[in-house]
């Protein structure tokens, strides 16, 4: 498993040269939320397709916007 800051290196690695603070700044916080989401998921905290499917198939209906 990679540590933090060798992760780090690596996506400023494959930024291209010219890029901005704010660039890495955004890859940085993908990956963060990658990695909490997967722990989520690894700790049982996830939703199955299933449901959430049905989930937005019901808000799609409330509000109006379901395919018809």
């Amino acid at each position: 498993m990679n540590t933090i800051k060798a992760e780090a290196r690596e996506i400023i690695d494959q930024m291209p040269d010219p890029c901005t603070w704010e660039q890495i700044r955004y890859q940085m916080q993908v990956r963060e939320r990658l990695h909490k989401a997967l722990a989520d998921v690894q700790a049982g905290n996830g939703v199955p397709h299933a449901q959430a499917k049905e989930e937005i198939e019901a808000w799609l209906k409330s509000s109006g916007l379901a395919k018809r």
